[in-house]
């Protein structure tokens, strides 16, 4: 078996199977494959923010028949991702 993990020295780990030199250097971890966990924690970073201005009372809210006519015409709801966008993207969970 060759080799299946690998640690840079400037601190990324690799998991997988075949580490062809297909790393993805924007991410500290990579794992070829699936992980399976007990908990994961996402930490959102302030420049971010969170989505809860949406409950404000001064918050406008796209009309109803614009909505209608975005899903209608995008196949999926306004600020979320299509699946097609998610299978050749993923998601970012932050």
């Amino acid at each position: 078996m060759g080799e299946v993990f690998r640690l840079t020295n400037n601190g990324y780990l690799y998991l997988g199977p075949s580490l062809n030199g297909a790393f993805f250097e924007d991410y500290r971890l990579y794992v070829q494959g699936s992980i399976r966990t007990e908990r994961i924690r996402v930490d959102i970073a302030a420049q971010n923010g969170w989505a809860d201005d949406v409950f404000e009372p001064d918050y406008r809210l796209m009309p109803i028949e614009e909505l209608e006519n975005y899903v209608k015409t995008h196949k999926h709801l306004p600020g979320i991702p299509s699946e097609a966008e998610v299978r050749e993207k993923g998601i970012d969970l932050a």
